[in-house]
């Protein structure tokens, strides 16, 4: 009753479609679009996939790709997680030994021990459930809200640079992308493959640019598509590398009301969109007039792999000077205890003592140090524990905008 792991190559994809049929599929004749689906995975992002078997039989599955993603402005190797699952005979069975793993719980020590063996720095995934991926040491750090706008209340004003995707706008679609990466937090970087899948299914819904010049830069590019059954026009995908970009495509989202009386587009939760709006008042529905709704939730997750390039890899506040003693628990029950010089915008690190002036689980720090909870709010909750001095001074990386990644995997 043993379990055992194996990374399966790309010439051999068939256990692979068939773990994710059975692990989530609604049906056996789902292998054929899990399979199709695979295939075409394999030509945009790539990626390594785990089949953990039990006596020969695939039991879990899980898949792995070689990404990068930007945080604080330093680029950094990152192990994105996919089609994470357990086959539906697998699920809640016990290994062999009263301290043996899951199947769950083996894919994921494989997955990250698959990580840190190719240098990787973070590793992130989008979760079915974040209390089970805080067992793994992932923390939650990315919030997103979810609007629903009645079309009436968008800005209005002139949408002259936006119209409909063109082939000769890829490269300065791609290098929009990019300075949107750069300038954003916690996002990953969109590769040639990714892109080529993504315009291939522009004809899902329609694809426009924010390209006020033929031979220009583009400034932002929206998706949309109309969702059956109500009359919404539902934004798929919406970047912007500033605020005028974003402005000009809520214009031309509001330019839409005749066809489509409400719009719902996602953007990440510090962001005060209704600041933006003709009506900035946020309501729960119904409302006697018309108004947004905006439903907060959570995505993203980030364990990190190797503290010391992860923040020696980012640009900070100059005025950030001084020392912390940092402790973080990791869930495979050793402690890491580094020492944290701050100075001249950048955080240089070494091996600390044994007596840490700041303390956490690794899920928390993991939020932490993306910028999703500030320390001094970590204390104040009780999931953390610093001096004062010390928890004022990691502040300084929640200072910026907080993570906001627009890929998804």
């Amino acid at each position: 009753m043993s379990l055992t792991t194996r990374w399966i190559s790309d010439a051999d994809l068939e256990p692979v479609a068939e773990a994710r049929t059975r692990s989530f599929g609604s049906a056996g004749k789902d292998l054929g679009s899990f399979r199709d689906r695979l295939t075409l995975e394999k030509q945009t992002i790539g990626g390594d996939s785990l089949i953990v078997e039990r006596e020969g039989q695939a039991a879990g599955t899980a898949t792995v790709y070689d990404l990068a993603m930007w945080v604080r402005g330093g680029r950094v190797a990152c192990q994105a997680v996919g089609y994470v699952g357990t086959l539906k005979t697998e699920r809640r069975k016990s290994a062999a030994g009263a301290n043996a793993p899951g199947v769950a719980t083996a894919v994921m020590n494989e997955v990250l021990r698959r990580g840190r063996e190719r240098g990787q720095v973070v590793s992130a995934l989008m979760p079915f459930r974040v209390s089970f991926y805080e067992h793994f040491g992932y923390g939650a750090v990315e919030r997103r809200c979810d609007w629903t706008i009645p079309a009436s209340v968008l800005p209005g004003g002139s949408t002259d640079g936006v119209r409909f995707y063109a082939p000769s706008d890829l490269a300065a679609l791609t290098a929009c992308r990019q300075r949107m990466v750069e300038q954003g937090q916690c996002d990953i970087e969109r590769t040639e493959g990714m892109w080529r899948y993504y315009i291939g299914r522009a004809d899902d819904g329609f694809l426009m640019v924010d390209r006020p010049e033929y031979d220009g830069p583009v400034h932002g590019w929206v998706a949309i598509r109309h969702e059956q059954g109500n009359e919404a026009l539902r934004v798929s995908e919406l970047g912007y590398d500033g605020v005028g970009g974003l402005r000009r495509l809520l214009q031309f989202l509001g330019n839409q009301r005749d066809q489509y009386p409400r719009i719902g587009l996602s953007l990440q939760a510090d962001f005060p969109l209704h600041r933006l709006l003709r009506e900035p008042q946020i309501v729960q529905p119904p409302s006697r007039h018309a108004a947004a709704d905006a439903r907060l939730f959570t995505r993203m997750q980030v364990r990190v792999l190797d503290h010391k390039r992860l923040l020696e890899s980012m640009r900070l506040a100059t005025t950030a000077a001084g020392q912390v003693d940092l402790v973080v628990h990791e869930s495979e029950g050793d402690a890491r205890r580094l020492r944290l010089h701050f100075a001249d915008g950048r955080i240089s690190v070494s091996d600390g003592s044994s007596a840490g002036g700041f303390e956490s689980r690794d899920h928390v720090w993991a939020a932490i140090a993306c910028g999703e909870l500030s320390a001094s709010d970590a204390v104040a909750l009780g999931v953390a524990s610093g001096s004062a001095d010390q928890t004022i001074l990691l502040d300084t990386l929640a200072s910026g905008p907080r993570p906001h990644c627009l890929e998804y995997f």
